[in-house]
């Protein structure tokens, strides 16, 4: 049967680490390649939105027709949406690059909420959720939490919350 720390691939010197709001070398190592990651889609995304465009705009044109007022029509009436919109999105992943790049650790505590998610009856992914963070863990992780027991979390916040480690937490009686 996997332990809990090797399933979520962290150890004692991770948790310490992470306790301290610090990420371990080797965490800092895997944080590295998904900020490299997703810093070229970041790049790559809008780019082949950029292509896509005017490729779409030429295929359709074969069927309606060329012209070229209603070409310069259309990205007079798109642009300014595209723009708002391809703002905000720049706006989230360089928050987003930024957090994981400076390796900003979070932590949430409390007891999970689980839902599986099903592939016929085959668990394909569990959900859980404490408080109002969400994670997405795959069927060897969540199926090792036990819902009655309080977690501490430690996390990365990005586009899903990265878990970096746990611990169980015993609540204190007062």
């Amino acid at each position: 049967m996997q332990t809990i720390p090797y399933a979520f691939e962290f150890d004692a010197a991770d948790l310490a680490a992470n306790r301290a709001g610090q990420l371990s070398a080797p965490q800092q190592e895997r944080v590295t390649q998904l900020y490299r990651q997703y810093r070229r889609m970041a790049l790559e995304v809008p780019v082949g939105i950029i292509v896509a465009i005017p490729i779409i705009y030429v295929i359709s044109s074969l069927f309606v027709g060329w012209n070229l007022e209603s070409f310069i029509g259309g990205v007079e009436l798109a642009l300014p949406a595209l723009l708002v919109i391809g703002g905000l999105a720049a706006i989230a992943v360089i928050r987003m690059l930024r957090n994981l790049k400076q390796g900003r650790i979070f932590n949430i505590q409390g007891q999970p909420t689980l839902q599986v998610e099903m592939v016929g009856d085959v668990p394909r992914v569990y959900h859980m959720q404490i408080s109002r963070k969400k994670f997405h863990l795959p069927p060897e992780q969540g199926k090792l939490l036990n819902p009655d027991q309080d977690y501490r979390v430690y996390y990365l916040a990005f586009l899903t919350n990265v878990i970096l480690s746990y611990e169980v937490v015993t609540p204190t009686v007062s």
